[in-house]
């Protein structure tokens, strides 16, 4: 997946109280076959990281964590 597919697939990051981080996605911009790797992207990220809502925690649309 190139740039310009990421750049469509990711709308829109938002910040909020206290260190959220959500993301917006469009998920008719992904091709079938990238579905998969960008589940095990989101995935990898999640489990690499030592996130508390207090401090920083990135929060991934429901259907790629669950």
């Amino acid at each position: 997946m190139g740039v310009y597919e990421e750049m469509s697939f990711l709308r829109r990051l938002s910040v909020s109280a206290p260190a959220v981080v959500s993301a917006e996605v469009d998920t008719a911009a992904l091709q079938p076959e990238a579905i998969l790797p960008k589940l095990v992207e989101a995935r990898d990220v999640l489990a690499s990281l030592e996130q508390s809502p207090d401090t920083l925690f990135f929060q991934y649309p429901h259907w790629m964590i669950a």
